[in-house]
């Protein structure tokens, strides 16, 4: 695997996050990172506004839930 390869379909796979998350209720700020393992990998972290849940621009200082891939 390589990066300029493999990163493109796992950003686009979660992409998806948002959508899937759109009926877990959570308090505004809660924020979700998926951090996936290795040089291929990367982290995306989800922000819950009231309008709903986004990809945050920047890392929030604080972190509610985080899931790792390996």
């Amino acid at each position: 695997m390589i990066r300029s390869l493999y990163y493109p379909v796992l950003d686009t796979f979660l992409r998806g996050l948002p959508y899937a998350f759109g009926d877990v209720a959570a308090p505004s700020g809660t924020a979700v990172l998926v951090e996936v393992s290795g040089k291929c990998g990367g982290q995306w972290c989800l922000l819950r506004s009231p309008a709903g849940w986004a990809f945050a621009g920047e890392m929030p200082g604080e972190i509610s839930a985080r899931i790792a891939i390996p």
